[in-house]
């Protein structure tokens, strides 16, 4: 009966950063639009986690951008 309460693996807050960004990279290639719905999903867990709400917020997403887009010190 565990099986009923096994929860599917979820990515950790502090990974979601470093994928957002691998995405961005991405975006350029054959695959762009695929990747493109990946990361917006991955926006999505970013802001569910900073704000606990999932509605879509073009203020909150642009700073997600501009934090991902900035070079890493």
């Amino acid at each position: 009966m565990a099986f009923f309460f096994k929860s599917r693996p979820r990515t950790s807050s502090i990974d979601l950063p470093k994928q957002a960004r691998e995405q961005i990279s991405k975006l350029d290639g054959p695959s762009g639009p695929a990747k493109a719905e990946e990361l917006a999903k991955t926006l999505g867990q970013i802001k569910l986690t900073l704000q606990g709400t999932q509605g879509a917020s073009y203020l909150s997403l642009d700073v997600a951008l501009r934090y991902l887009l900035t070079p890493a010190v």
